[in-house]
């Protein structure tokens, strides 16, 4: 996909920059509140001493000056300030210092940093306090949003916003007879393109997956050709227990919709084609279905629906008497064949 954008560039955030050096005190910068690395490592992940995934804060110094840190403290407890001192340490100008939420309670000077507490991937709040445990020097309060695993997060460090989140944009997927750069020249205009809010991209393709709902006696399938599937299920007819549903689909990661339209429909409704029915023989196969099939099916879909959850497993209690006249005085029972009747 290749992108252009019109009258928006302004607003986008450049995360991974350097913050300015001068600015106020010392800040909480970023932080992973689930951290899932593991080797061998790759870019942004991170293990503590111990090869474990701890979680970590990390502190900035945007000041001109060296900082000396030791006797402040971290913490995820607006009522407990003091809940974990740093040890005798500095953070020198424009340097970071990264301290493991791992709760194994480390704070030797010169060694690696633990705090007494981890960090609550649905959100809590993170504050560094300062030496005399009431100045709050930064802090996410009253509590930092829920946390995504292997994403930190943090401070938008020496910004700059490019494009704007909704802007209007221009947007092409090229064929390979329109590969080149010259969509890349201020001058390239794109008016036919297609238009659009961002964000705009796409991701990697995502493999289809196919799935039997049910006992099917044979195995359903599906077919592509571009944008159209043929579904295909397995089953026979009504008169035994090989009828069965197969869907096919592909995973929608993160916020979006999928729209299908059903161009056709086949042999949905064949099971009585092979006879010919007279009155007599379609009022026989009638009442098959009200006393057997009915019946039959109802129990099997109950069994169905109690394995996934959704039917109570315990039988409904009896009465001792179904409808009708009674005499006064007369004692109803109530009963059931398992379990406790509320």
């Amino acid at each position: 996909m290749v992108f252009s954008c019109a009258d928006c560039l302004n607003d986008s955030a450049l995360l991974a920059q350097t913050p300015p050096v001068g600015g106020p005190g010392l800040l909480i910068t970023e932080f992973m509140a689930s951290n899932g690395s593991t080797p061998p490592l790759g870019e942004g992940d991170l293990l503590d001493e111990d090869g474990d995934s701890s979680d970590w804060i990390e502190i900035y110094n945007p000041t001109y000056e060296a900082v000396p840190i030791g006797g402040w403290y971290l913490t995820d407890d607006p009522h407990r300030l003091t809940k974990w001192q740093f040890p005798q340490c500095t953070v020198g100008p424009a340097e970071f210092l990264v301290v493991f939420a791992s709760g194994k309670n480390r704070a030797v000077p010169g060694g690696e940093l633990h705090t007494n507490f981890r960090l609550d991937v649905e959100g809590e709040y993170l504050a560094l306090v300062g030496a005399d445990g009431v100045t709050v020097v930064h802090e996410y309060a009253p509590r930092y949003p829920p946390q995504w695993t292997d994403v930190s997060y943090g401070l938008s460090q020496q910004a700059k916003k490019l494009v704007a989140s909704g802007a209007n944009a221009s947007y092409h997927v090229p064929t390979a007879s329109e590969a080149g750069m010259a969509w890349t020249a201020p001058s390239f205009n794109d008016s036919n393109w297609d238009q659009g809010a961002t964000g705009v991209g796409f991701s990697a393709g995502v493999a289809l997956v196919g799935q039997d709902i049910g006992g099917p006696a044979r195995a359903g399938s599906f077919t592509q050709s571009g944008d159209t599937f043929s579904v295909r299920g397995g089953g026979r007819d009504i008169w035994d227990n090989a009828d069965q549903f197969f869907y096919v689909c592909q995973p929608l990661s993160g916020d979006g919709q999928i729209i299908a339209r059903i161009r056709g429909v086949a042999e949905c409704a064949r099971w009585g084609a092979a006879e010919q029915y007279t009155p007599a023989t379609w009022l026989e196969h009638l009442n098959w279905v009200k006393t057997v099939m009915i019946p039959q099916r109802t129990e099997v879909v109950l069994q169905q629906m109690r394995a996934a959850g959704l039917f109570p497993r315990v039988d409904a209690p009896t009465f001792s008497q179904q409808g009708g006249h009674v005499q006064r005085g007369f004692h109803l029972t109530l009963s059931a064949p398992s379990g406790t009747i509320y």
